[in-house]
C-alpha cells in the first residue's frame, strides 16, 4: 500500500510465488533390515525403523534386525496403526566364515618350442593390408606390435606399420611338488584375506590348514569375521 494525500491506497495481488510440488508420500510398504549371517551383534546405530535386537544379541540368518514399521499408539496405550518406513542403520556383527580351495596335483603349462614366424602389414585409415598367411602351427599364440609411420603422421595421414609374431608351443603336463603346492595355496589364502580386507571385513581370527586330498591338495578352515550386516527386505 501507499499514501496519496490523505488517502491510503491498498493494492491486492494474487500470490505469484511458485507452488511447491507435492513430495512423495511415505512408503506404502515398510522395509526391514534382515541378518544374512548367524552371529553376534557388536555395533548398532539405528537412524530409521524399530530396532529388534541390541549390541550383544545372538541372531540367526533371516532374523529381523530393524523393523520397517513404527507403531502409532492410541490414547489408551494400544497400537492404533503402523507407519511403514525404510529401515536405515549401521550394524556390524561377528560371525564364522569358511574357506576352502582345492589344487589338483597335475597342471598344464605352455612349453614354447622356439619356432616363430613374423609377418608385417600396413593399417591405413580404416583399411588393412595384411598377407593371407597361416601360422602353420598346431598350437600357438600371437603377439602384435604397432608403430605409426612418422612421415605420414606429420601430414595427418593415419598409417601404422604392424608386426604379428606367431609362437609355437606344446601343452605339457607337470606335477606340483609338496613345496610348490604349499606356495600356491598360501598365495590363494593371502589373496582371499586381502579381498576381505578390501571389503571392510575385519578378521578376528583364522585357522586354515593345508592337507593332501584326492590326488591333490586342499586349503580349508574357519575364520571369525566382523563386518557390516543387514539387507533390506519388504516388511
Amino acid at each position: 500500500g501507499r499514501l496519496d494525500g490523505v488517502r491510503l491506497l491498498i493494492e491486492l495481488k494474487e500470490n505469484d510465488m511458485p507452488v511447491p510440488e507435492e513430495t512423495a508420500a511415505d512408503p506404502k510398504t515398510g522395509r526391514d533390515l534382515v541378518s544374512q549371517y548367524d552371529g553376534v551383534i557388536t555395533e548398532m546405530i539405528v537412524r530409521s525403523g524399530v530396532p529388534k535386537v541390541t549390541t550383544g544379541s545372538e541372531v540367526a540368518k533371516g532374523d529381523i534386525l530393524v523393523e520397517g514399521r513404527i507403531p502409532i499408539y492410541a490414547e489408551d496405550g494400544t497400537v492404533r496403526e503402523y507407519r511403514p518406513v525404510v529401515s536405515d542403520a549401521d550394524i556390524r556383527m561377528e560371525h564364522t566364515g569358511t574357506f576352502e580351495v582345492y589344487l589338483p596335483a597335475d597342471y598344464i603349462q605352455k612349453k614354447y618350442t622356439g619356432r616363430e614366424k613374423t609377418y608385417y602389414f600396413l593399417h591405413f585409415g580404416d583399411r588393412e593390408w595384411s598377407p593371407k598367411v597361416k601360422s602353420g602351427y598346431l598350437q600357438y599364440d600371437s603377439i602384435r606390435d604397432t608403430c605409426p609411420v612418422k612421415v605420414l603422421e606429420y601430414l595427418h595421414i593415419p598409417c601404422t606399420l604392424c608386426r604379428t609374431t606367431y609362437r609355437e608351443f606344446q601343452k605339457t603336463e607337470y606335477s606340483y611338488t609338496a613345496q610348490e603346492a604349499k606356495a600356491v595355496l598360501q598365495k590363494k589364502i593371502l589373496d582371499f584375506l586381502e579381498s576381505l580386507d578390501e571389503k571392510g571385513v575385519q578378521i578376528i581370527s583364522k585357522d586354515v590348514k593345508i592337507e593332501t586330498k584326492c590326488a591333490g591338495w586342499t586349503a580349508h578352515g574357519e575364520l571369525i569375521l566382523r563386518e557390516a550386516a543387514g539387507v533390506l527386505t519388504d516388511s
